[in-house]
């Protein structure tokens, strides 16, 4: 843990008495335990109090904000990091959580400012996947798919990274790569219902209808409510006659979910 919270403490030392800086860092260490078991009142009140005695404790403000962001006052965590950012302007795990305000309240270029921060810092799979998400969605495709190669090279198996890649291709109209993509996640979870849309959309897209139509029906058995799997179908189907009564009953099931949703169910299997 020492070696997560070095900068603080670093922090707190600066321009303090060796008795004080201790006493700093014995509240910020016990507050860090507190918030890490669950107890957030005694977390803040802990680490509250380690900036009352050194108001350069970096990690205090970190951990402050984050409980800020747990109650929802936003203004008060982005005041936090924006603490950490005035004294320490590349500490990485505060420019993360600018970064994820920034995205939430739809303010990608600043979320990208922060991200891109984040990733230099500390170079790990899950910063360039948080670059390349946010260059996904300002639709910055090839600075998007440079950074998810660099998260590749840091990770093996990550299906929240074979998502990303699927919707980079998606995006990009390489339809036969993001299929491989969903394919991929479907065999570790054959139970997740909007990947297996997203591997029907892709195989509509290629030209391989029966394919599509088989993958629906298994997403239908699986998801008997999915609105958007039963408009696919209904589009499918509405001039075959022979599909009439199953057309018709996909049709009440639309009308179900605008009337009265059903409840949330696990699917067998799931």
């Amino acid at each position: 843990m020492r070696a997560r919270i070095i900068i603080g403490v670093l922090a707190c030392s600066v321009l303090s008495g060796f008795a004080q800086a201790e006493s700093a860092w014995t509240m910020l260490e016990s507050g860090i335990k507190k918030f890490r078991s669950g107890d957030i009142p005694e977390a803040d009140r802990m680490l509250s109090a380690a900036l009352r005695m050194e108001g350069k404790c970096l990690d205090a403000h970190y951990y402050l904000g984050l409980i800020a962001e747990q109650k929802r006052k936003l203004r008060t965590a982005a005041e936090h990091y924006g603490k950490i950012e005035e004294k320490f302007s590349t500490y990485p795990m505060a420019q993360e959580r600018l970064g994820q305000m920034a995205r939430d309240a739809g303010r990608l270029d600043d979320a990208l400012k922060h991200y891109q921060v984040f990733a230099d810092k500390r170079p790990g799979a899950r910063a360039w996947m948080l670059v390349g998400a946010v260059q996904i969605e300002m639709k910055k495709y090839k600075e998007a798919e440079v950074n998810l190669a660099k998260a590749a090279e840091r990770t093996k198996g990550n299906l929240d990274l074979v998502e990303l890649q699927g919707r980079l291709y998606m995006e990009t109209k390489r339809y036969g790569e993001a299929l491989a993509c969903y394919r991929t996640i479907l065999e570790k979870i054959p139970s997740d219902s909007i990947v297996r849309f997203l591997v029907v959309q892709s195989l509509d897209k290629i030209g391989r209808t029966k394919e599509a139509k088989a993958e629906l029906s298994v997403l239908l058995k699986r998801d008997p409510y999915n609105a958007r799997a039963l408009k696919m179908a209904i589009g499918y189907y509405a001039d075959d006659p022979s599909q009439a009564a199953i057309v018709k009953e996909y049709k009440k099931r639309l009308q179900r979910l605008r009337t009265a949703p059903p409840r949330v169910r696990r699917v067998k299997g799931s």
